[in-house]
């Protein structure tokens, strides 16, 4: 049950918009898929911290995630930027649709 103006999520995996409590709309769950992909793929979370607020407090302040900077030439170039963007701090610099990611999947 949620009410408004509540922050509710998996810390690890939420938006950096959604950890301020700002609006959030498609954009925000592509960040969790993101974050989810860079997960997988590496086996290590897309943040760290301490504790709850050290990870949210994180969130206000990444970069996009990059598998390819952990990993190296394992992971592929093209999927590395789906990732990337998928995951960009300010949600304008995601992928408009989930269409448009979809597409840039296929061709990884």
């Amino acid at each position: 049950v949620t009410q408004a103006g509540t922050t509710l999520g998996t810390p690890l995996y939420m938006s950096p918009e959604q950890c301020r409590g700002a609006e959030v709309d498609h954009r925000s769950d592509m960040y969790s898929l993101g974050a989810t992909f860079f997960h997988l793929l590496t086996n290590v979370p897309p943040v760290e911290g301490e504790s709850l607020f050290d990870i949210l407090g994180a969130k206000t302040r990444v970069e996009p995630l990059s598998p390819r900077a952990l990993l190296g030439d394992g992971v592929p170039e093209p999927l590395d930027r789906v990732i990337q963007r998928l995951t960009a701090p300010d949600r304008e610099n995601r992928y408009s649709s989930f269409d448009a990611a979809i597409d840039d999947l296929k061709g990884v």
